[in-house]
């Protein structure tokens, strides 16, 4: 059955607000992003068939992304090799949190023992 997570991404600098997602990763990169680190990340979602959007929160600090998977098997599979991959970029906090139930998503929120 397929199963969603979601995560809050916010900047470490508080004091930051942004206009739109892109302008959150445009200003929140680091002074160095190592591109080949962006790339496995964006590798392993592909690998996975991850599905994933992304908006900005109601406080113009942080993003809220969610991540669709095809079953928990995949997610594990998933999350297995994504813990094995650096940050890709160390101003940004992530946190995992509850999915809320919603009519907009066909998949169940996933277990959170990960």
């Amino acid at each position: 059955m397929p199963i969603a997570k979601k995560w809050k991404l916010t900047h470490v600098d508080s004091s930051k607000t942004f206009g739109s997602v892109e302008d959150f990763f445009n200003q929140s990169t680091s002074a160095k992003v190592d591109e080949e680190i962006v790339a496995k990340h964006i590798e392993i979602d592909d690998d996975y068939g991850v599905i994933k959007s992304a908006e900005l929160d109601v406080d113009n600090k942080s993003v809220i992304v969610v991540k669709e998977y095809k079953d928990q098997e995949t997610y594990d599979g998933w999350k297995e090799e994504k813990d094995k991959l650096p940050t890709i970029d160390e101003g940004i906090k992530e946190e995992e949190q509850e999915l809320e139930p919603n009519w907009a998503y066909k998949m169940v929120p996933g277990n959170n023992d990960s």
